[in-house]
């Protein structure tokens, strides 16, 4: 597991992300900002769906409009697919 060394670690990790994102209302744009910040790169795009590139990690489709609000389990699960952390926002 890329987000903790314990699936309890991972599942915290991501609450406190999620709370994060909450408190702050980010939207698709910032996150995406935030992943191109911990080394991922736009790979290919056709409208609103972005495929982001990183190093020695699978691509990950980012499909969201800048302004779409994320869910708390749409960001859990970005984050654990791209090893985005609360810090990185």
């Amino acid at each position: 597991m890329t987000y903790g060394q314990t699936r309890e670690d991972a599942i915290s990790n991501t609450e406190r992300l999620a709370i994060e994102v909450i408190r702050r209302s980010d939207q698709a744009r910032r996150v995406f900002a935030a992943l191109e910040r911990i080394g991922w790169r736009v790979k290919r795009q056709s409208g609103s769906h972005r495929l982001p590139a990183r190093r020695n990690w699978p691509d990950y489709k980012f499909a969201f409009h800048d302004n779409d609000e994320l869910s708390r389990k749409m960001l859990s699960r970005i984050a654990e697919h791209t090893g985005l952390q609360p810090k990185d926002l």
